[in-house]
């Protein structure tokens, strides 16, 4: 599928996996909205993606475990640019640690923000989408959204909770032509992990850039057929170490 002239929104756009995929994204020609939660380095980032392509990205601070923000924002994309053909959802957080020492307050942050954020943004962008009977969502979840792993218990809650909200609406919406798309990258090396504790071998990660590759691969798959799920991990093996 050609991607020139669609319109796609990227959550969690402002570094990592997300900047990377809004590069890839400006460089085939789409026409981008990025959102984050917050504005510090945004006005960077607008400048650095203005220097990939004319064609300006729209950038806004958006919580997206708010409901009201989001719909606001789906709201101004739309009519900024008219339609939305492509929805990419990539943001997240994590916290780490043993279950009996892990709070309330990580439980709401990482569920509001991995799989409340998901269902929002789907949940606002998918009339839209409907309108035009056609449409594309990436949900960006994780290896461990299949597998569990020592003190990342709340973050495979969440993951294993997007994949399985993922394949539901995929069948939801297979009549209207929507396409749901899950692709479960294993160990990326991402600024992510100077705040998780731990020896791990950012060496034998993926890159960002092999992610975002990936998620183009999966946009521009002939639209009679869909990837409905793809992993993608370290050459050596998915183990986080």
């Amino acid at each position: 599928m050609d991607l020139h002239g669609k319109v796609a929104i990227v959550t969690g756009g402002k570094r990592g996996i997300g900047k990377a995929i809004s590069k890839k994204l400006l460089k085939e020609g789409v026409k981008l909205a990025i959102c984050s939660k917050n504005g510090e380095g945004l006005d960077l980032l607008e400048k650095e993606l203005k220097m990939v392509t004319d064609n300006y990205p729209l950038c806004r601070i958006v919580d997206i475990r708010k409901g009201a923000a989001v719909s606001s924002f789906i709201q101004e994309v739309y009519r900024s640019f008219g339609k939305i053909d492509i929805l990419i959802n990539n943001a997240a957080t994590i916290r780490t640690g043993l279950i009996e020492d892990m709070t309330e307050e990580d439980w709401e942050l990482l569920i509001d923000t991995n799989l409340k954020g998901p269902f929002l943004t789907m949940k606002y962008v998918i009339p839209y989408m409907k309108e035009n009977s056609s449409g594309s969502i990436v949900n960006i979840c994780s290896g461990l959204s299949k597998t569990g792993y020592p003190n990342f218990s709340i973050h495979c809650a969440s993951k294993f909770g997007l994949r399985g909200m993922s394949l539901a609406v995929k069948e939801e919406l297979r009549k209207d032509n929507i396409r749901i798309m899950i692709l479960n990258p294993s160990s990326v090396d991402t600024d992510i992990w100077n705040y998780i504790g731990g020896d791990y071998n950012r060496k034998k990660m993926v890159s960002s850039d092999e992610v975002a590759a990936s998620v183009l691969f999966m946009l521009k798959n002939s639209t009679n057929c869909t990837i409905d799920e793809l992993d993608i991990a370290p050459g050596k093996g998915i183990a986080l170490r």
